[in-house]
């Protein structure tokens, strides 16, 4: 072997090798150890004499100077560099042999807002590896934020409904509304006006909202069925805007990340039955009443 590296084509070739090793600081072969096993003890030595044997094979003998000091003094260039190699190769395994602390969970509110430009409400589900957000996992779609902003206008619609509707002094019955209307229709008064158009627009963007959700046809044609109306009695006006502001919120809670329900044709509407038929039986002894029928859908009895 010693009289192979003493030519000059063997020995340029094995230098190339040891290079290879040692000109990156190690790093160069840490690359295909990435995902592999530990170096093993006859990778330690090789990679701990590589940077002696460079040294030795491209060592010289100055005029004057013998072989022998020739020898040591090119030895000892090359095992100076040991304890940097001895270092990298601990600083290696120490990486491969750590875990990473992998978590699957939601985001905080302050992640949310300042890290991923959502809402603190938002459903966020995120990877975090040694505490730190890696990638996100699920968050609301497309769909989910325009929906939301539409259901948002419907509530917000509904409130403005009960303050401009207590406001007039509560102008809705079967005489009273109907005159109402056609006042509004004439455009003889703003008031009533405004408070229309907005009935009108909570009615279609209601039941639009619903189809976004895709409930299924039950519950859109419970709820097609409990829109108010000018000519409903006051009590029956406000029972409406009740549970249609009730049956909203829960829509909201029902909703996942990609903007339909997970539960069609599931809503229990037994607690819209009951904030119908309180609130009418409250004020109106003849007033129609709801009950749920063997469907589970809320149905008109009087």
């Amino acid at each position: 072997m010693d009289e192979v590296l003493t030519r000059p084509l063997f020995r340029d070739a094995y230098l190339q090798t040891v290079k290879k090793k040692t000109d990156d600081g190690i790093l160069s072969v840490y690359k295909f150890q990435k995902g592999g096993e530990v170096f093993s003890e006859s990778e330690k030595f090789a990679l701990l004499a590589a940077p002696v044997i460079s040294s030795l094979l491209e060592g010289t003998v100055a005029p004057g100077e013998s072989k022998l000091s020739a020898f040591f003094k090119s030895a000892g260039r090359g095992i100076g560099k040991i304890p940097e190699i001895g270092l990298k190769i601990r600083e290696i395994e120490s990486k491969k042999k750590a875990v990473d602390k992998v978590e699957i969970g939601q985001a905080t509110a302050q992640e949310k807002i300042q890290q991923l430009g959502r809402r603190a409400d938002d459903n966020v589900i995120v990877k975090r590896v040694n505490g730190v957000i890696d990638s996100i996992v699920s968050q609301p779609s497309e769909k989910f934020v325009k929906d939301r902003s539409e259901r948002e206008n419907v509530l917000n619609d509904i409130g403005k409904i009960k303050n401009l509707y207590n406001k007039l002094g509560e102008p809705s019955g079967p005489v009273e509304g109907n005159l109402n209307r056609f006042s509004a229709f004439l455009g003889l008064d703003q008031n009533i006006s405004e408070l229309m158009a907005l009935q009108e627009n909570v009615n279609k963007n209601y039941i639009q909202a619903l189809r976004g959700a895709q409930v299924g046809p039950k519950e859109e044609g419970t709820f097609a069925n409990i829109l108010p109306t000018i000519t409903d009695a006051p009590s029956v006006y406000k029972a409406k805007l009740k549970a249609l502001e009730e049956g909203m919120r829960d829509l909201n809670s029902r909703i996942n990340n990609e903007g339909i329900v997970s539960n069609p044709g599931k809503y229990d509407f037994s607690k819209i039955e009951k904030i119908l038929n309180t609130q009418i039986g409250e004020f109106q002894k003849n007033a129609p009443t709801y009950k749920l029928s063997p469907e589970g859908a809320l149905i008109k009895v009087k």
